[in-house]
């Protein structure tokens, strides 16, 4: 009899009462999700359905639609902002959105407002912070904030746990802020100082503990993992890195539910990095020649596995998947150099 079940970090656990009965291993990331379960016993076999009641807590990353799709959000030098998705037939369909003039920057994405789609953040040079949220083929755009020139955007992510996106800033005397969205306004709270030597890397899921992390590394190489509980954050480091190396991209591109990072050496070599036991284990999965730039990652097929978006100097776009430890590339389409990639 199963009478319950908690998910955590990527596994499902089945319960009756308080005695495990089963775990089950679940890929996309399904924190913050209900699951109901409803046991019927037929001839001594339990049946058992699991149903998610949440559904934008499992929205792949830059999912702006609501489609169960990534998209790529790029803008062009007219100010135009355009969404992309990828098609069924492997190449990429584009519809404008919105357009922006000059004083605005593109400082991230993610589901700010609890709607289920993922939204993206800019910054106006009077300081003035928006929401773009997409619905419709337009997008509508609400001032959340205003900043000071002390202030630089850091990361996104979900750091405080709740199943909504943060926003991470930094100012100029090393304090570190997570700003929530509550109410159509940015609330914040210090969780952090940081002195010159640590730049901000990439955030995620990189502890599969179902809330997001944040990733630094300092000038000597060492790589840490930054988790905010309780308004303070907690340091582990789980890495060393030469200079050779730079970080290019973060997201599940080991579909395992957890958020792995990828960087590329000075020769070209792609590597998936991936957390565990407070360590990390490095994978080379392929190689890049120096005409190549990581634009992006998510999930533009709905597998429920991440791919990284590589971009040529000839136009060229194209996913890479990890598959049994080595990337396969697709082309998905080609841009001229009047576009650019955000999100």
């Amino acid at each position: 009899t199963v009478t319950s079940a908690a998910y955590a970090g990527g596994t499902l656990t089945l319960l009756d009462g308080s005695t495990t009965v089963a775990t089950l291993r679940l890929s996309g990331n399904y924190a913050g999700a209900t699951f109901i379960t409803a046991p019927t016993a037929t001839t001594g076999v339990t049946q058992i359905q699991v149903q998610e009641v949440t559904p934008s807590t499992i929205s792949p990353s830059d999912d702006f639609e609501a489609h169960g799709l990534s998209d790529v959000l790029i803008q062009n030098t007219s100010g135009a902002v355009v969404l992309g998705e990828l098609g069924t037939n492997g190449q990429e369909a584009y519809a404008q959105v919105s357009g922006l003039g000059p004083g605005w920057s593109f400082h991230g994405s993610g589901d700010f407002v609890g709607s289920g789609a993922r939204d993206y953040l800019i910054e106006n040079t009077n300081g003035a912070v928006d929401v773009g949220q997409v619905a419709g083929g337009q997008t509508t755009y609400s001032q959340v904030a205003a900043l000071g020139p002390e202030w630089r955007f850091r990361e996104t992510g979900d750091f405080m746990g709740d199943g909504k996106s943060d926003f991470l800033i930094e100012n100029t005397g090393g304090a570190v802020v997570v700003g929530e969205i509550v109410g159509g306004r940015a609330q914040y709270t210090p969780v952090a100082a940081l002195g010159p030597e640590w730049t901000f890397v990439g955030s995620g899921d990189f502890l599969g503990d179902a809330k997001d992390q944040f990733l630094i590394q300092n000038t000597k190489g060492a790589v840490v993992v930054g988790e905010v509980s309780g308004g303070r954050t907690t340091y582990t480091q789980v890495g060393a890195l030469g200079r050779e190396w730079r970080f290019v991209e973060a997201g599940q591109f080991l579909g395992d539910a957890k958020t792995d990072f990828l960087i590329e050496n000075t020769s070209g070599a792609v590597v998936v990095g991936e957390v565990a036991g407070g360590r990390t284990t490095y994978t080379q999965v392929g190689g890049l020649g120096p005409e190549w730039s990581f634009v992006g990652a998510g999930d533009y097929s709905g597998t429920g596995t991440d791919s990284y978006l590589i971009e040529n100097t000839n136009g060229a776009i194209l996913t890479g998947t990890v598959v049994a430890g080595h990337a396969q590339y697709i082309q998905v389409g080609a841009l001229g150099p009047e576009w650019r990639f955000h999100g």
